[in-house]
């Protein structure tokens, strides 16, 4: 056990005594977790009241329940605020084990991991988000590009992170939805999923009316719902396999530039997140909107990536003898589990799930 941890139930123990707990009270609150019987806690020293209540801490934090010890052990005392301190230092030592120790850090756009999976890399993706999130002159679009099976889609991982911790709303389409035998997505498809994910009514196009008209006028539609709707909000709209569906291009495309147009040129409360395979963006978002983009070009992930995300989760999580061998074994194991070098599709929650077992 890390001196860090040893040197923090000390403190407790120590304050607790000072305070008047003796052993029958620490006791009582040791067994009513019902997990363990205080009696049946053995340390090399019997006949030292503070070393048998340290082995009891040390002991459940092995058996991994010492994160439910929290509330009973404050409720000795939880009125003095040497000794509240004193339990958050102790827990603070064990890595965050308590619900939420891999909750990520602030800012959230540097997210190290999320329990669906960890985020690796995409240091521009990063930095455009929290571009986009500023209240003065934000860019509005962000454009992401690359070759299959490198995380372009996981990417919105992120953004559910980022939405939930800042009090966003997202909503999501996925144009391989509609691809179904020969039909594929239609503006109005999406235009009423981004309306019904969002509360909203969905916008109708006029009839009679050629496919461009009819994309651009949905996207004014669902434009216009947003800002009567939600006038103090910043929904972000997030569109998935724009090149690699089988969705009615003469209506997608000028929906997705229309939309791609309000929200960089208008300025319209809404953001934009297009993910295609090899278009280039002023095909998918319009010259205007294109020069106001961010873009990311997703590369492939390497190993130097990866031991990097384990060395800044360990620091995250306050495991300071987590080291570059350390780093580099969890990397060689995620590729393992993952199915071999290169190999990414469940790359994500291989990352989490070694994360967990490693640092928690």
């Amino acid at each position: 056990m890390s001196q860090d941890f040893e040197t923090a139930v000390d403190n407790v123990v120590t304050t607790l005594i000072n305070l008047g707990v003796d052993e029958p009270e620490f006791r009582d609150k040791v067994n009513g977790l019902g997990l363990t019987q205080y009696d049946d806690l053995h340390t090399a020293n019997q006949n030292s009241r503070q070393q048998r209540m340290k082995e009891a801490l040390r002991e459940m934090r092995r058996q991994r329940f010492l994160d439910q010890f929290e509330d009973p052990l404050k409720e000795l005392r939880p009125m003095d605020n040497n000794f509240l301190g004193a339990v958050d230092a102790l827990f603070e030592a064990t890595l965050k084990r308590r619900a939420g120790w891999y909750t990520t850090p602030e800012p959230p756009w540097n997210s190290h991991v999320v329990k669906e999976g960890g985020m690796v890399d995409r240091e521009k993706l990063r930095s455009g988000i929290e571009d986009m999130l500023r209240e003065m002159a934000p860019r509005r679009v962000l454009y992401i590009t690359g070759d299959g099976e490198l995380g372009k889609s996981f990417s919105c991982q992120l953004l559910r992170v980022v939405a939930a911790r800042r009090g966003i709303e997202i909503a999501e389409v996925d144009l391989k939805y509609w691809d179904t035998g020969t039909d594929g997505a239609s503006a109005e498809d999406v235009a009423k999923s981004f309306a019904d994910q969002l509360g909203l009514e969905p916008p109708t196009p006029q009839p009679n009316t050629t496919p461009t008209k009819k994309g651009k006028d949905l996207a004014i539609g669902l434009a216009n719902a947003i800002r009567s709707k939600k006038p103090n909000e910043t929904p972000w709209l997030f569109i998935d396999h724009v090149d690699t569906c089988s969705a009615k291009t003469e209506e997608i495309k000028p929906f997705i530039q229309g939309l791609a147009r309000l929200a960089a040129v208008e300025t319209r409360n809404f953001r934009l997140v297009v993910v295609a395979r090899k278009m280039d963006e002023q095909t998918a978002l319009g010259q205007e909107a294109a020069r106001r983009a961010v873009k990311e070009q997703v590369k492939a992930i390497a190993s130097s990536d990866i031991e990097k995300y384990f060395l800044d989760f360990a620091k995250h999580v306050n495991k300071n003898n987590f080291s570059a061998n350390d780093a580099r074994a969890a990397c060689q194991e995620a590729w393992n589990r993952a199915g071999g070098q290169g190999n990414i599709f469940d790359l994500p929650y291989c990352l989490w799930q070694i994360a967990e077992e490693k640092l928690s």
